[in-house]
């Protein structure tokens, strides 16, 4: 058997007319900037018209939680004309991945997501498979606890949250309606069974604020991107959870200066860097009726708990790591090649991680 690669390798070729995307050893969210970087210096040497995009993961071990998420919005941004300057593909195509992957895609419903959002030819059978694996998993739900389910043999917890295909006119349409209120009766769920778990024990006015401020995460997909989203929650008891919220929006810049505030309470914003920053401050809003508060609430929340937490807008990754301060002067500001939307991925370690690397 061949050595693992400890590392993501991304390599972008031509062949006749299909675009090849290939991934290799590790991918994590970072590995996407590695791809977005890739295409746009591929994309400077051809210019011809490229009808079919070819992923292969078929080198990839592990895959994170971020990365699907990410390579979801990827594979949807080029199918839907969003980075046409990079490619206008017709049709999109998958090598399989290993089997440990591939299960893994399939438990964040990575196949039915891409079915909805490109013309995903030659995997009929996956997105059956996650249909069916989804029937079963709400059966199982039902009859095991969620802490005995935590730490049955080290298996993992994940949760997709359901997206909506596009930005509802109103809280009154149905679509949106549907998406948030089921992100209130499954997603807030899990946040309060999770966290209340042995191996967080968070207590219930800190959590009740963190769950209503994931909530404004997740509606702000909606009402911010002009476009659809989706994300996902993974638990591992070895080590903690991630969340994931990615759209393939207008990014905040564009937000920020469409919004009937731009001129009058602030001027607009020139890079997506100077926006970020606006829009992280405590108490700024884009929103007529905004508070400002959502992601200050889960910033606040994270860092306390000893975790991680970057969000990535246009050209611009911010990021904060253990022992940041709270604060939207505190944050690390990275360039990174641009990208539609925008993404907040955070991770909070559990209690008996933190102690056992203190060990």
């Amino acid at each position: 058997m061949g050595k693992k690669i400890r590392v993501s390798k991304v390599n972008i070729y031509f062949d006749r007319n299909s675009l090849i995307i290939k991934i290799s050893g590790i991918m994590k969210s970072g590995t996407l900037n590695l791809i977005m970087k890739q295409l746009t210096v591929a994309n400077k040497r051809h210019e011809y018209t490229i009808t079919d995009i070819i992923l292969d993961l078929s080198d990839v071990y592990p895959i994170s939680s971020a990365a699907v998420v990410g390579l979801v919005c990827l594979c949807s941004a080029l199918m839907t004309n969003k980075m046409k300057e990079i490619a206008s593909p017709l049709n999109f195509y998958l090598r399989r991945p290993s089997e440990s992957v591939l299960t893994y895609l399939a438990t964040l419903c990575f196949f039915t997501q891409m079915s909805n959002k490109a013309n995903l030819l030659g995997c009929e059978d996956l997105v059956r498979f996650e249909d069916k694996r989804e029937q079963r998993s709400r059966k199982k739900q039902k009859s095991v606890s969620f802490d005995s389910h935590f730490d049955d043999d080290g298996k993992p917890i994940i949760l997709p949250i359901k997206t909506i295909p596009c930005k509802g006119d109103s809280i009154n349409d149905q679509d949106f309606e549907n998406a948030c209120q089921y992100f209130v009766n499954e997603v807030y769920d899990t946040f309060k069974r999770l966290f209340f778990s042995s191996h967080f024990n968070f207590s219930e006015g800190a959590l009740r604020e963190f769950c209503s401020a994931n909530g404004e995460l997740f509606v702000n997909i909606f009402e911010h991107s002009n476009s659809w989203g989706l994300g996902a929650i993974h638990a591992n008891p070895a080590r903690g959870t991630t969340v994931c919220y990615h759209d393939v929006g207008v990014c905040i810049k564009a937000s920020v200066n469409s919004s009937p505030k731009a001129g009058r309470e602030f001027e607009k914003f020139e890079t997506d860097h100077e926006a970020m920053k606006w829009a992280l401050k405590e108490g700024n809003s884009s929103k007529l009726s905004g508070n400002g508060r959502g992601l200050t609430v889960v910033e606040e929340f994270v860092l306390e708990k000893n975790g991680t937490i970057e969000m990535r807008s246009g050209c611009c990754l911010l990021r904060k790591k253990p022992g940041d301060q709270p604060g939207d002067e505190n944050w690390r500001a990275l360039n990174v090649p641009w990208f539609p939307g925008t993404q907040i991925n955070f991770f909070i370690p559990c209690a008996t991680a933190t102690i056992n690397n203190r060990g």
